[in-house]
């Protein structure tokens, strides 16, 4: 959206929706989440301002999608799947009232997921809150009490994107080429890791748009082989959700550290990776000459060597 400009409490702000942006985390404020069940948009009652969405500020040590899944449940008490929908920049360039000693950053970030809730938790009201209810997403306005312009445009992402569900890949199944060879041309390589590894789906409403295949090495460590978005999807944070969720698996499989690599040409692979975490730890030069058929260009740029990334968990 353009910049609005609002007055918080006598402060001029200038907010900008930003969709599908990660800001980098010490420049972001707060984080939030639009819920949704079976079409209905969830608000909880808070005790200092009213019907409002859950969220908060994030603690330390804390990912901001741990972040927010630690908020939804001490807010509303229930538990979901995460969709990032992007961030509002928050301007203070242009507010006479700034105060270069504020806790928070002079052009900081109020980053909003959607959340589909997947399950409902007696409600307490022990933290924030003091009830919940579902709603129809057109009502949000009225009971919102500082409803403005750009929650219109979030609300419209957050409609937009279904929530994702990942499941792993099963035996009697027909891998799903369509995706693996936008990742990776060679069919007789990607049918290599596949044997030899776990494939993972994702899926909105039972239709495939994204994968990731994760293979185990040696000393604790597991490597994703490949990891693709369908063309149609992409640009939307699902490729960050595979990412997370590839990452959250060898967590819980007990591995120490996580492997990916990709083109010196990946330009947009080699940030995405790197804003999740991983960081380049070696080149193997001419990887790509050596063991694919065919030239492959990328972004103006031939795909020679393959860069390897690594995150140690």
């Amino acid at each position: 959206m353009a910049g609005i400009y609002v007055d918080w409490g006598g402060h001029k702000l200038k907010l900008t929706w930003m969709e599908e942006v990660m800001p980098e985390r010490e420049l972001i404020t707060s984080v939030h989440a639009f819920c949704f069940h079976e079409g209905q948009l969830l608000m909880v009652n808070l005790n200092d301002r009213g019907w409002d969405f859950p969220g908060g500020h994030i603690e330390t040590g804390e990912t901001v999608e741990a972040c927010v899944c630690r908020e939804v449940m001490e807010e509303a008490y229930v538990m979901g799947d995460c969709t990032l929908l992007g961030a509002i920049e928050v301007n203070h360039e242009e507010n006479p009232l700034w105060n270069p000693s504020s806790p928070y950053p002079e052009v900081g970030y109020q980053v909003f997921y959607r959340m589909d809730i997947t399950e409902f938790l007696p409600f307490d009201a022990a933290f924030e809150s003091s009830e919940r209810m579902l709603i129809r997403p057109e009502e949000a306005a009225h009971y919102h009490k500082g409803w403005q312009k750009g929650f219109d445009e979030i609300m419209e992402t957050a409609l937009r994107v279904r929530g994702l569900s990942i499941r792993k890949l099963q035996p009697q199944e027909t891998p799903p080429y369509d995706l693996l060879l936008l990742a990776d041309p060679s069919r007789e390589l990607v049918n290599a890791y596949i044997a030899e590894g776990e494939c993972y789906i994702a899926e909105e409403q039972n239709d495939s748009i994204g994968v990731f295949v994760m293979v185990p090495l040696t000393n604790g460590t597991v490597e994703i082989k490949n990891i693709a978005v369908r063309e149609d999807k992409q640009g939307h944070g699902i490729g960050r959700k595979l990412l997370q969720e590839a990452i959250e698996i060898a967590k819980s499989n007990g591995y120490k550290s996580i492997e990916i690599g990709t083109g010196n040409s990946s330009i947009d692979q080699l940030a995405l990776y790197q804003k999740c975490g991983f960081r380049i730890s070696d080149i193997i030069k001419d990887f790509f000459v050596q063991y694919y058929d065919e030239v492959i260009m990328e972004n103006g740029i031939q795909c020679k060597d393959m860069i390897l990334l690594r995150m140690e968990i």
